[in-house]
């Protein structure tokens, strides 16, 4: 999970640069249906169990009844992560159970298109493998001016194979603090 909260705040920072063209529809979210960046840790403390720490963010598993379908799919784990230092929220993860891909024909498709009605198109598509796994991914990254939203599939390329869906939206000033920290530092 670090590793994939890394790679992400790293497309971030390119997109700052990258992508000139900002989704406005992606800042008037800011956020995942009631989750909000920027929100109060203390808006959802009655439903959050710590996680792990990663970097100055403290991760929390979200078990309330709010925002637990992507879909018609059932989430299967919810986090938040809250600054250390303010106690808003700056990241929100959602995944979606693995189901095998016989089941989830079109699945892929049927997400896509349904962040494409929201967003529109993505300013980033991406598909490679899995490094050490029989999963392909396919990423679809929107850039706000304060905020990205990622949503990756992923598939085992064989018909026996499984699929699973992963959404992240994240805060870019957090990143981009984030950042500035790890290269002061001589990282």
């Amino acid at each position: 999970m670090k590793m994939i909260f890394a790679i992400l705040f790293s497309s971030i920072l390119l997109s700052t640069t990258a992508y000139a063209q900002v989704n406005r529809v992606v800042d008037a979210k800011r956020g995942f249906k009631d989750f909000k960046l920027g929100d109060p840790k203390s808006k959802w403390t009655a439903n959050l169990v710590f996680d792990k720490t990663v970097g100055t963010m403290k991760m929390y598993r979200y078990n309330g009844p709010c925002c637990q379908q992507v879909f018609d799919s059932q989430a299967e784990k919810i986090l938040l992560g809250f600054s250390d230092v303010s106690n808003k929220l700056v990241a929100i993860y959602i995944s979606t159970p693995t189901r095998p891909y016989k089941w989830l024909e079109g699945y892929l498709e049927y997400y896509e298109h349904g962040f494409k009605e929201m967003f529109g198109e993505p300013q980033h598509t991406e598909h490679k493998p899995v490094p050490g796994k029989n999963l392909e991914c396919w990423t679809y990254t929107w850039y706000g001016s304060d905020c990205s939203i990622d949503l990756r599939a992923y598939y085992g390329p064989t018909e026996n194979g499984e699929m699973y869906s992963e959404v992240y939206v994240l805060d870019k000033a957090y990143v981009m603090n984030q950042s500035s920290k790890k290269s002061s530092s001589g990282f």
